[in-house]
């Protein structure tokens, strides 16, 4: 990989990532918004639909955090320079695969076999 493409890949992440940080924040604070506050929903289906709408916003912070979490692994890799290597294999990740996810951990086959393996269990 040459470093004009580990810059583009680079400046792709990092602005990923803050992009990330602050939608993370947002629907934290969205979620968390009327916690320990006093007031109590009129129906019981008002109340179900604030828990849900809580877990859901919370579900998306967690799932932001884990890519971010990837982001900050691809950061390190590039220092490493093992940035655009499957973890599995340790072949070259495919350009058009790293164009799409840059902080893809495996090749596509590997990938697959890890999906497939999962959904045995």
């Amino acid at each position: 990989m040459t470093q004009e493409e580990l810059d583009t890949f680079r400046s792709q992440l990092l602005e990923r990532r803050q992009t990330l940080a602050g939608d993370a924040k947002s629907l934290a604070d969205q979620a968390l918004q009327n916690e320990g506050g006093s007031h109590l929903p009129i129906h019981m289906a008002d109340h179900g639909s604030e828990n849900f709408d809580k877990e859901m916003a919370l579900g998306l912070v967690e799932t932001e955090e884990q890519e971010i979490r990837a982001i900050d692994d691809a950061f390190r890799k590039m220092a490493e320079g093992t940035f655009g290597r499957c973890e599995e294999c340790e072949q070259e990740i495919a350009m058009p695969r790293l164009e799409a996810i840059p902080y893809a951990r495996y090749c596509i086959q590997c990938q697959q076999q890890i999906e497939e393996e999962a959904s045995r269990t």
